[in-house]
């Protein structure tokens, strides 16, 4: 794969992340208040504001641990248990700021839902690529041809 497509799958790939991380926070907020009828106390654009500025963190740990390298040899364990790891982090984060500040009463069930989706959505997207990006492999797309000539 040359480098310029490798750059475009690396940016959809952050891209995408960051629509996994915000569309999580919506979901949990409609399971929590909509489906679960939950009492509210926070309105919708502060749980996006707050999807938002942390999908900031999630694109930032995603990158420190080489996680936008496309390979097509990668164990899927362990990148599911990095994702978990980071989703984890990130929710402790959200946590730690909500119930540190008198003024925000947050949801702890949001918040346990958000990553329990974050979670789940971002294995779910990397099992996907890479099972895509392993069938392209095999059918010769993809690749980089070289052409060796010498003798020795």
């Amino acid at each position: 794969m040359n480098r310029e497509n490798q750059l475009v799958l690396r940016i959809a790939s952050a891209v995408s992340d960051a629509a996994i991380v915000v569309l999580s926070m919506l979901t949990a907020y409609l399971l929590r208040f909509r489906v679960l009828h939950g009492q509210e106390s926070m309105p919708l654009s502060f749980y996006v504001r707050s999807a938002l500025l942390i999908s900031l963190l999630y694109l930032l740990l995603f990158a420190v641990l080489e996680m936008y390298e496309l390979r097509t040899s990668v164990l899927l364990l362990p990148v599911i248990q990095q994702i978990a790891a980071v989703s984890f982090v990130c929710t402790a984060v959200l946590a730690t700021v909500y119930f540190t500040s008198r003024s925000i009463h947050a949801s702890r069930l949001l918040l346990l839902l958000f990553f329990l989706l974050t979670s789940l959505l971002l294995s779910l997207k990397r099992v996907l690529v890479q099972r895509h990006l392993r069938s392209a492999y095999r059918a010769g797309r993809h690749v980089r041809r070289v052409l060796l000539a010498g003798s020795g």
